[in-house]
């Protein structure tokens, strides 16, 4: 099982990247790619204080399935109309 403390640290790590990247990129597609790492980041906390706070719930589980689920389909429809 992976140690809390280090999930915590990567989802902190991949929103501060995200953010470096949004606010210093000036291209709509870079900006793009690091909002999906905030998403991601904001994914992992949800499935990690879920784990901390409810160990025996699926609340955080379900949060992170419907991110996924609203980033994988929105990914999917801009690919569909600009490929």
């Amino acid at each position: 099982m992976i140690p809390v403390e280090l999930l915590l640290g990567l989802s902190t790590v991949l929103f501060f990247i995200g953010f470096f990247g949004f606010v210093t990129r000036r291209n709509l597609i870079a900006m793009l790619i690091s909002i999906e790492l905030v998403l991601n980041s904001v994914d992992i906390n949800f499935a990690v204080f879920n784990r901390i706070l409810h160990p025996g719930e699926l609340e955080g589980f379900y949060f992170f399935l419907v991110l996924y689920w609203h980033q994988c389909c929105r990914n999917s429809c801009c690919h569909r109309y600009h490929p």
